[in-house]
């Protein structure tokens, strides 16, 4: 009995058998893919080398008759079979190139992603904002790693956290440099050093697009929002900056539908900064479409923009929460749209904000071809109340959705 089983492990297991099996399931798989194309002969032939060996390993036929079916069946599938197993690299490559420029057509003539960068959208779409956690006592710091990678992922909040390793001053802050090019992407793809005492100190994944503070180069605009004073003295453990920086909305944009019809007044439009001196060249902003050429605008006291004539208020088709809001200009809420008389009043410290629009008695024609766009945080919106209007030709396409990050 004991040798009878042995007998049968040696067969089920021997490497004749293996090499069968193996040769079995390739066949069959190729014949599969390519049966449609084979002649009455071929087919006839294949199926009987088929049958011959699957009888052979079922029936545990001698180690001479399987090496016999497989010799048969690899001979039958080289002369009618393509074995494209060979170019399954070359296959990759190819699927890998066309996947590589449907993703490039999508994003060039169909949809694309586009990051808002500041906060002139706000409360619709938020930019990148900074808390200061040692000064807001409202945020608290996850306890664990995960929880801070959770945090990322979902909520888009990054958080920094630097001790001191030595006593002394802040002598140097070097600009971010990329921590590898593939990271870039990510808008965290990079690290920043400084110098504090004769230690050097290196804060990882620093964002690349910070909103900038006016007066402070942009290398030092994470020190910045610290509240980092660089003639104070650290002592070795004091903390020196402990921040939660949470990335701009994420949305999808409309690159087709502007091919077809007009941009609508009310809706969110993406274009490049072309033409328009006060704007980051080649870069996208985002605004509400107010006004398109030829038309009049003005902006009144009680905070509603007036076009042609013609109050907008909630009523008008994309403004409904923009003039839906009532109380006192608050920055990033809903509160209209303020001229300069107006926004003086509520801005710490006042300053130029609308300067084509000094009173509700001032009127901006728009040029023809060109379009006039606002901000909804009107109290801190760079926008055609400081630069006018734009050329119609710049505009990529309109705001469909905002998918990332959950609010």
């Amino acid at each position: 009995m004991r040798r009878c089983m042995l007998c049968t492990l040696k067969c089920l297991f021997s490497r004749h058998r293996r090499k069968a099996r193996k040769l079995l399931r390739h066949v069959l798989r190729l014949y599969r893919a390519q049966k449609d194309l084979l002649g009455p002969e071929a087919t006839c032939e294949l199926q009987g080398c088929i049958a011959n060996l699957t009888n052979a390993l079922r029936d545990n036929a001698p180690g001479a008759a399987i090496q016999a079916a497989t010799d048969q069946l690899n001979a039958a599938a080289n002369c009618w079979l393509v074995d494209t197993s060979k170019n399954r690299l070359r296959e990759t490559a190819e699927m890998l190139l066309i996947a590589l420029v449907v993703v490039a057509a999508i994003r060039v003539f169909f949809i694309q992603s586009a990051r808002i960068p500041t906060g002139s959208m706000q409360p619709t779409l938020n930019g990148i904002r900074v808390v200061n956690l040692a000064r807001d006592l409202r945020w608290q710091r996850p306890s664990t790693r995960w929880q801070m990678i959770l945090e990322l992922l979902i909520h888009g909040r990054a958080y920094y956290r630097v001790v001191a390793k030595d006593s002394g001053r802040i002598t140097r802050i070097e600009p971010p440099e990329p921590i590898a090019p593939f990271l870039r992407l990510s808008g965290l793809g990079y690290k920043q050093r400084f110098l504090l005492g004769s230690t050097w100190h290196t804060i990882w994944f620093v964002p690349g697009d910070l909103p900038p503070i006016q007066g402070v180069p942009q290398t030092e605009v994470l020190f910045a929002h610290a509240r980092i004073d660089k003639r104070r003295i650290y002592f070795k453990g004091d903390e020196i900056m402990n921040l939660a920086v949470i990335a701009g909305d994420r949305v999808l944009v409309d690159r087709v539908s502007y091919n077809f019809r007009r941009p609508r007044r009310g809706e969110i439009i993406v274009f490049t900064a072309k033409g328009i001196k006060q704007l980051v060249p080649d870069t996208y902003y985002l605004k509400r479409l107010v006004a398109v050429g030829g038309e009049r605008v003005r902006i009144g006291n009680d905070r509603h923009v007036i076009v042609n004539g013609q109050r907008l208020d909630e009523r008008t088709p994309g403004f409904e929460k923009v003039y839906g809001a009532a109380g006192q200009p608050r920055e990033d809420q809903y509160c209209g749209h303020v001229n300069d008389l107006v926004a003086q009043r509520y801005r710490n410290p006042p300053r130029l904000l609308a300067p084509l629009f000094p009173d509700e008695q001032t009127e901006f024609v728009v040029r023809p071809g060109h379009l006039f766009v606002l901000g909804d945080n009107t109290l801190m919106s760079l926008d055609g109340r400081a630069w006018g209007d734009f050329s119609r030709t710049n505009v990529v396409g309109r705001v469909l959705c905002r998918y990332w990050p959950v609010r």
